[in-house]
């Protein structure tokens, strides 16, 4: 079997890879032609749960790739325009345990 996975977000590549993990061939489409495109921010906020889901669907070579691109979401949290000059600023993030983790999207793109 072999399965097309539309979006190389940090879903759908987490998809490729666990479908790759699972024995499945997976072809990851983007249409964006490379990560600077269009500005998304540069960091996303993942719960503790889902990071380890994140980390389950990765071979194991990357953990070290994976843990090299997290944060602490306690951590103030900047806004930025697009030539990276500050704007503003959220504060401290916060999930509903008062966990999170922050994860780089470019360092996401080049495990995946």
């Amino acid at each position: 079997m072999r399965v097309s996975v539309v979006g190389a977000g940090l879903g759908g590549l987490c998809l490729a890879q666990g479908l790759r993990g699972a024995g499945i061939e997976a072809d990851v489409y983007e249409r964006d032609p490379a990560i600077t495109a269009r500005f998304q921010g540069y960091r996303l906020m993942l719960s503790p749960v889902g990071f380890e889901a994140l980390r389950g669907c990765l071979p194991p070579r990357w953990h070290p790739l994976l843990d090299a691109i997290v944060g602490d979401a306690r951590a103030e949290r900047l806004i930025l325009d697009p030539q990276l000059n500050r704007i503003g600023e959220l504060g401290p993030g916060r999930t509903g345990t008062g966990k999170g983790i922050v994860i780089d999207r470019n360092g996401c793109g080049t495990c995946c």
